[in-house]
């Protein structure tokens, strides 16, 4: 839902279509075939690369979730005890 929202503003909606295009695009150059296909400059995906884009976004929002938390814990700083 927040994504959908944040697709109605201008410029962001654009960043979200490229951090999507840009991977499955290269997933499709390494002969992945089957994400979607290059159309005029933009790369058009298929529900499953739209599906996987999506997963590999949350994927990379989850690691930099474990990186940044690691030295937050480290330093006695977060949690609970604060």
């Amino acid at each position: 839902m927040i994504w959908a929202v944040v697709m109605f503003i201008p410029g962001l909606d654009l960043l979200g279509m490229i951090a999507v295009m840009l991977p499955l695009w290269s997933l499709h150059d390494l002969g992945m075939h089957g994400l979607g296909e290059p159309n005029n400059g933009f790369f058009v995906p298929t529900q499953f690369g739209y599906t996987l884009g999506g997963f590999l976004i949350w994927l990379a929002w989850f690691l930099l979730l474990l990186v940044v938390q690691k030295p937050l814990k480290k330093g006695g700083k977060g949690g609970s005890r604060g």
